[in-house]
């Protein structure tokens, strides 16, 4: 395998990480009980509809659509995020925010690797088009994770006084 058909690969990947992230990310904003969490995982929702929008674009102009291509990753982090933040029992509605935005994080930092690395194999490529926006999902997903650490500074504080 090439690095054009490994980049091709991941790309149709990413479609599937993106996919089970959005699903999830809307569980845990339908599950959120912090305003600002909550706006914060809605603005995200619309963030990763985006970046799976672009992404999918990209793998249609390679004429490669998902086939389905697991996600094994994402799929991991997904299954956690039910387990101890969703389908956990909690104490208080603070510490399910926690949870809950601890996870997030994880999927945010998740997307932030695979679209930096894709945009690199794309630039390696020779692939600008597919470069530059695989770079605007990348910004897109650190506006979200600078976001949502500023909801960490507020929501952690008071769980700690």
């Amino acid at each position: 395998m090439d690095l054009k058909q490994t980049y091709l690969d991941h790309l149709t990947a990413m479609i599937e990480a993106d996919r089970l992230s959005l699903e999830a990310t809307k569980a845990m904003r339908d599950a959120a009980h912090d305003d600002a969490l909550v706006e914060g995982l809605e603005n995200a929702v619309c963030g990763i509809s985006d970046g799976l929008d672009i992404v999918r674009d990209l793998a249609n102009s390679h004429a490669c659509e998902s086939d389905g291509t697991d996600a094994p990753g994402m799929t991991a982090l997904v299954e956690e995020a039910r387990a101890s933040a969703l389908e956990a029992d909690f104490d208080d509605d603070q510490s399910r925010d926690a949870a809950i935005l601890l996870h997030f994080q994880r999927f945010a930092h998740f997307g932030l690797t695979s679209y930096a690395i894709l945009a690199r194999m794309a630039n390696v490529l020779e692939l600008p088009e597919d470069a530059k926006r695989l770079q605007e999902c990348h910004s897109n997903a650190q506006d979200g994770d600078d976001e949502m650490g500023e909801v960490a500074d507020k929501l952690l504080a008071p769980l700690v006084e």
